[in-house]
């Protein structure tokens, strides 16, 4: 499969997975966590959607460009590479955001930490299998 198409999919997947992850199943925790330091809109967190769209285009990106081709064509490698790097990104960003930003929990960071590496991992294994096909 052409790597154009394993990112368009990668892409996809990340951002559908991040909606689901923030706006269902952790969104309880998110707006407890985020409350004091989020963009609020008619009562719900409101992000910045151009941001947020190259947030989404970066890390698909980093797992395509970065991750997969250190995995050479073994999708368990594919998804510890993912992983990794979901893990390093995530870390950097919430870790700054722990030791600059007052309201930011420790608890926050950990749980967006294990969230993204999770997120990289699954992005990771889903370009591997793609790129075998």
């Amino acid at each position: 499969m052409s790597g154009l198409l394993v990112y368009l999919i990668v892409l996809v997947l990340v951002f559908v997975l991040d909606l689901i992850w923030i706006g269902l199943i952790a969104k309880k925790f998110y707006v407890t966590e985020l409350s004091p330091i989020a963009r609020w809109s008619g009562g719900g967190m409101s992000p910045d959607w151009p941001s947020a769209i190259l947030v989404y285009l970066l890390i698909s990106l980093g797992i395509v460009a970065m991750a997969l081709p250190l995995a050479e064509d073994n999708i368990f490698a594919a998804l510890a590479y993912g992983g990794l790097f979901g893990f390093i990104t995530y870390g950097i960003h919430d870790l700054t955001n722990y030791s600059t930003l007052n309201s930011f929990s420790l608890k926050m960071a950990l749980v967006d930490i294990g969230w993204g590496t999770f997120l990289g991992a699954a992005a990771g294994l889903t370009g591997g299998i793609l790129y075998s096909l």
